[in-house]
């Protein structure tokens, strides 16, 4: 925690040189072993196998629907294979679910993706980042460690170097990066990537009865459904 907490004293810092490594992440990786259920499948909810209840619960920034968050780190392989798996179930998403991102941030190497993640969100640009920073990272193995690379690939987006610097360099974004750290811990998340549904269910792909993304989206599916009967007014 204090290394994390020195890490983000330098977020707040102008001109600092950030070191990004892409390795030796928390990764929730999947059974690849394990068979994808069937379209038909029932999913059938386990507390402590296939999803875990967040206590407290969190709020949410969903307004009156049912809020769904993946926690997810640029740097791991996995987030990036889960990616095609949930832009699918977020084609045909229920129109009472929000979904949103959260970076996640496991180490002091991971603040500045999450970082990016901010500040391309007060650039207006992170539709185009967000692609592309995985794909920079896992299939062109080029993804950035300093300040001068992370203000050359904004550049890339159309970014201009004093805008980058305006919002890589702001407040605002130095406290969203304090507040998703501070998020995970409270969520419980061990791994990414992971789910979290209306800030009290977790779950993710690594837990002993999901084993595969399929299920994982399936569980949250289920999930999503027990937040809608829970919101329900007694009759």
């Amino acid at each position: 925690m204090k290394r994390l907490l020195a890490g983000l004293a330098a977020v707040a810092g102008v001109g600092i040189l950030t070191a990004s490594l892409w390795t030796n992440a928390e990764e929730t990786a999947p059974d690849t072993a394990a068979a994808s259920p069937s379209p038909n499948t029932v999913i059938v909810l386990e507390e402590g196998k296939n999803f875990r209840t967040v206590i407290p619960p969190q709020p949410t920034q969903s307004g009156d629907k049912i809020e769904v968050m993946e926690i997810f780190w640029y740097g791991c392989p996995h987030c990036h294979d889960f990616e095609p798996y949930l832009l699918k179930w977020l084609e045909n998403k229920p129109a009472d679910v929000a979904f949103r991102r959260m970076p996640g941030i496991f180490r002091e190497s991971w603040i500045p993706a999450a970082r990016a993640f901010y500040t391309a969100e007060a650039l207006g640009v992170f539709d185009r980042m967000h692609p592309a920073l995985f794909k920079a990272i896992h299939e062109e193995q080029r993804g950035p460690s300093t300040n001068e690379e992370w203000g050359k690939f904004f550049g890339e987006l159309g970014v201009s170097e004093a805008d980058f610097a305006r919002a890589w360099d702001s407040v605002e974004v130095a406290k969203k990066v304090r507040e998703a750290m501070a998020q995970v811990q409270k969520y419980g998340i061990e791994g990414v990537p992971a789910m979290v549904v209306a800030g009290k269910y977790q779950t993710s792909a690594g837990m002993e009865g999901v084993g595969s993304f399929d299920t994982m989206l399936k569980v949250v599916s289920a999930l999503v459904d027990k937040a809608r009967t829970e919101a329900k007014p007694a009759e």
